[in-house]
């Protein structure tokens, strides 16, 4: 009983009591008028919108605490959507064209990594330009045209590894806590820098 109250103790003297209040108020209110909401397809709905910004946050979590930021996260997003759609209409397979999608995503954030951290240069400046390349790669490989995969098989199969994929954020952040419980200091002071 001690351990409950306690968590409740914790939760609600939290930087997230509030946040955490206004969703279960809004949560509370949308199910009372729109009973559809609490549905099993409502949710999945939520789950399947989200899923790419549960995933993008994975990745956002570590540069943060590294006390970084990466501006050009969705333009590198739209980049390699585009080429995941390209690679699938041209029947490459879904397995092959997720596995070029993810080195074409890799060889955009080496390009970042260099820049930032053999260059020298202000993480801020080298995203805020990348994002401008990013996107206009994006444009120009479609000449400007929108990609719709819907009609395929093999896109729709990839969904629910998506959404799966997002339902483990959860389990990245707990991971996350220990890496920045490692050492958050990017910067080595004393004696220990010489």
């Amino acid at each position: 009983m001690n351990t409950m109250a306690s968590f409740f103790e914790r939760v609600a003297l939290s930087r997230y009591a509030g946040a955490l209040a206004g969703l279960i108020i809004v949560s509370i209110y949308l199910a009372w008028n729109q009973p559809v909401f609490l549905s099993w397809a409502n949710l999945m709905n939520i789950v399947k919108s989200n899923s790419v910004v549960f995933i993008l946050a994975l990745g956002a979590t570590y540069v943060v605490i590294s006390a970084g930021v990466d501006l050009s996260v969705a333009s590198a997003t739209a980049a390699c959507a585009m080429i995941f759609g390209l690679l699938v209409r041209a029947d490459l397979g879904i397995l092959s064209a997720i596995v070029l999608t993810c080195g074409f995503g890799i060889f955009l954030g080496a390009i970042n990594g260099v820049l930032i951290s053999w260059f020298k240069i202000s993480f801020f400046v080298v995203t805020l330009g990348t994002l401008s390349i990013f996107q206009s790669f994006a444009l120009i490989v479609t000449d400007g045209n929108t990609l719709s995969l819907f009609t395929k098989p093999a896109f729709m199969m990839a969904i629910p590894n998506l959404i799966a994929l997002a339902l483990l954020s959860p389990i990245v952040f707990t991971l996350t806590r220990e890496f920045f419980a490692s050492g958050g200091k990017t910067e080595p002071e004393g004696d220990a820098a010489e």
